[in-house]
């Protein structure tokens, strides 16, 4: 589906994810990459970005 655009002046909206994992997967590649810490819990994850819970003190 194309992104629709403004006819008053605005242009091109914005690229957005389609979806919840698409949302997610964006917002590794391009804020938390290199980070090892989830922006929602605060845990570490390794490079498979399974995350750590014991790390920030929650459990299975």
């Amino acid at each position: 589906m194309a992104q629709p655009t403004l006819t008053a002046g605005g242009g091109d909206l914005p690229h957005v994810a389609g979806n919840f994992a698409k949302a997610k997967d964006l917002l590794y590649e391009r804020v938390q990459r290199g980070q090892r810490v989830t922006a929602y819990c605060g845990c570490r994850y390794n490079g498979r970005r399974e995350v750590d819970l014991e790390s920030c003190g929650l459990e299975e």
